[in-house]
Parts: structure tokens; C-alpha cells; sequence
């Protein structure tokens, strides 16, 4: 008997979901049936991104649409939410993706207009969403949430102190929420990514740099959004990880164990 995924029917929705790891995610989800709402940010090169995913996700038979908002304003989010619901009916997986790294510069060098741009987003922008999803979810005693964590709170990393603090922050929001939440059918979980080749690497290495950078990692090679989009797939299924609650998981190719590298 085939080991498969099967989320006919349920709706997911995907927080920076244009590219990278956010866009791999909708398509793997799709492939297990689920209708896919695409949060992007307000821009001509996301919505431009976020139009044709939504068209390819149709086209392998579910349905999809884009909703543009920037999650860091609260406004803003909670009229997406109410928009997916009115379109969807209920929202019943969450990955909260949405990240981005704006300068590399050491903490004494960092404005902290920067530091709060990149935790805003992090950590703000995750909080408000899953806020503001939380209800539907409550309502129906059933939800399963993933949030975008880091290797780089493990040992440092994404170019500025500011992307490990958000990044740290979530697993402490995770914690609590399983507190909070577990006795009402609300399941989160958490992924530590780190080496995948997303637009924000693309944006910090050359395909040379890069080469270099994961030679000296311990399996030679960096990851792919895919990769990382079936683990989230896996963690949102309540059937095959039904069982997992507050859990981080690392997906980086043992990059953790190995730091002469940065």
C-alpha cells in the first residue's frame, strides 16, 4: 500500500507565499489536495509571482487565490483572514513563512529601525496572522500550524543579530501556545531550516560563493524549498504527525553540527 498525504478539501494558507520555500509549499500541499490561499507582500514583483503560482496551482486541480498584505499590519492582515474565510469557508492549516533579511552588519554597526523591520516581520507578522486565524480554527476544536524557525538560533547566522532574535522568539510564542492550545485540537509545530536556496540566498551568494560555502558542509550540498516544503506537508498532516506538538525540526543538511563555515 502507497505511504501517501491526502488533505482533499482542507484549506491551507501560506504567508510569503510568491517564492521560495512559501511557493514549494503551496505546490506540495496541493499535490494532496488541499485549496491554497497565497499571502504576498504588496509589491509588483510578488503580485506578478503570486498571479502566475495561483494559475499553476489551478492547474493541478485545486483551488487557489492570492491575497496581497503586508503581516506586519494587523489591518491589514485581519481583512485578508476575512477574505479567505469568505472565499474558503475555514482555514484549517497555517504555515507562517513570511521572512526577510534587509543588511548584514554586526549589532553595534545595526540601526534599530533595521532590527525591527527584520523581527517585525519574523516575529510580528507570525503572531498577527496566527491571532487572527486562531478563531476559525477554535470554532471548528481543529488547526494545524507550522511557523518558519532558523538553524541561525542554534549558532548564529543570518547576517545580523536581528533574524536569530526573531527567529528565537518564535520558539518561545510555539511553547506557550501548547500550553494554551493543545487541549482544543490546535496542533504547532516549528522547522529550522538553514543552506536552502531560496531568493533571499540567491540575494547573499554567488552560484560560485555558494558552491564554496556548502562544499565544506557535511553532506556537500545545500537543500532545496522543495525539500523543505514536504517536511512542512508532513508536519501540517494530522494523520501522519498527528502526534507531534511543540516540536522544532532541523532540515539542514547538518549544518548545525558544523560552524567553521558561516
Amino acid at each position: 500500500m502507497a505511504w501517501t498525504i491526502d488533505m482533499t478539501g482542507q484549506v491551507s494558507l501560506i504567508t510569503g507565499g510568491a517564492t521560495g520555500i512559501g511557493a514549494a509549499t503551496a505546490k506540495s500541499l496541493a499535490e494532496t489536495g488541499s485549496n491554497i490561499a497565497v499571502n504576498y507582500y504588496p509589491s509588483d514583483r510578488d503580485r506578478a509571482a503570486a498571479k502566475e503560482l495561483v494559475a499553476e496551482l489551478e492547474a493541478m486541480g485545486v483551488r487557489a487565490k492570492g491575497y496581497e498584505a503586508d503581516i506586519t499590519n494587523e489591518d491589514q492582515v485581519n481583512a485578508m483572514v476575512q477574505a479567505i474565510l469568505a472565499d474558503f469557508g475555514q482555514i484549517d492549516n497555517l504555515f507562517n513563512n513570511a521572512g526577510i533579511i534587509i543588511i548584514k552588519a554586526r549589532m553595534h554597526e545595526m540601526s534599530y529601525s533595521d532590527f525591527r523591520k527584520v523581527v517585525s516581520v519574523a516575529l510580528d507578522g507570525a503572531f498577527l496572522v496566527t491571532k487572527a486565524v486562531l478563531p476559525n480554527m477554535l470554532s471548528r476544536k481543529c488547526g494545524d500550524i507550522v511557523f518558519m524557525g532558523s538553524g541561525t538560533v542554534k549558532n548564529g547566522g543570518g547576517d545580523s543579530v536581528a533574524y536569530p532574535a526573531g527567529k528565537g522568539a518564535i520558539e518561545g510564542m510555539v511553547a506557550q501556545m501548547v500550553n494554551e492550545y493543545s487541549g482544543e485540537g490546535i496542533r504547532v509545530n516549528f522547522i529550522r531550516p538553514m543552506v536552502i536556496m531560496t531568493p533571499i540566498m540567491r540575494a547573499r551568494y554567488t552560484d560560485e560563493s555558494y558552491a564554496a560555502y556548502c562544499s565544506h558542509l557535511p553532506m556537500g550540498r545545500g537543500g532545496t524549498p522543495e525539500e523543505v516544503a514536504d517536511l512542512v506537508t508532513f508536519l501540517l498532516d494530522r494523520k501522519r504527525s498527528g502526534f507531534m506538538q511543540g516540536v522544532g525540526v532541523d532540515i539542514d543538511g547538518g549544518r548545525i553540527y558544523h560552524v567553521k563555515f558561516r
